[in-house]
């Protein structure tokens, strides 16, 4: 059993989008250059890439990365890898591929990829005792909540953060926590923390509350601290 779900963040390379993000699920994910004989788990689409460039591998619990002999090799954290050897992943490591053409930033965080079940009898704090009508439920594949009966699309941050507040419900979540969580794609600082400011924050707050409509209450900031999801 892995102690933590890890992804990887594609910083870089067409066709995939900036923060597009992987997720390790098997125990090992290929990554090169798409073409008809053979796709790739990762498949880019620069000649540079080797068909079979790098492979992400789990093993004893750890995830780790290996050069597949590419033609322009793979970097970590900007140092060239040695073909057909092992080197460990932590938390925030970059990878590059073909001198930069792609580059993937690896993750681990707070299992967000099972379907959540968010139903409950109790009464929510701030609700006057008001119980929910109906279970409240909440899919990452479809990125929806359903609140009361009704659909509620999210975007992929404000899955992020809701998730992420729900599985540590009834206790604060520090900003530092919200911000690794939900904004992996950008440069961090020494401090391994990304750089998004406290504005940009309490916006996606203030929108996944919206998003929760008559039960907007029940996620509240805590000054100087973080924000719970009071459930």
């Amino acid at each position: 059993m892995r102690p933590q779900s890890a992804f990887l963040i594609v910083e870089k390379g067409t066709p995939f989008e900036k923060g597009t993000r992987v997720a390790l699920q098997d125990n090992s994910l290929l990554v090169g250059r798409a073409a008809s004989s053979i796709l790739p788990d990762v498949g880019f689409d620069n000649f540079l890439i080797s068909r079979k460039h790098c492979m992400v591998e789990c093993s004893t619990e750890k995830w780790s990365i290996r050069d597949l002999n590419s033609k322009h090799g793979t970097t970590l954290n900007g140092s060239r890898l040695e073909p057909e050897r092992a080197y460990p992943l932590r938390n925030g490591d970059r990878v590059g591929l073909a001198e930069n053409a792609a580059l993937l930033r690896y993750i681990e965080t707070w299992e967000f990829e099972k379907t959540i079940d968010l139903s409950s009898t109790q009464p929510q704090r701030g609700m006057r005792g008001k119980s929910l009508a109906e279970p409240v439920a909440a899919d990452l594949a479809k990125m929806e909540l359903v609140v009361d009966g009704t659909p509620v699309p999210l975007s992929v941050k404000e899955w992020n953060l809701f998730a992420l507040l729900y599985q540590h419900r009834n206790k604060v979540v520090d900003y530092g926590a919200i911000r690794s969580a939900v904004w992996p794609e950008r440069n961090w600082d020494n401090s391994q923390i990304p750089d998004v400011g406290v504005e940009e924050v309490n916006v996606l707050i203030y929108r996944v509350r919206k998003k929760l409509g008559d039960h907007g209450k029940a996620l509240r900031t805590v000054r100087g601290r973080g924000c719970i999801l009071e459930l």
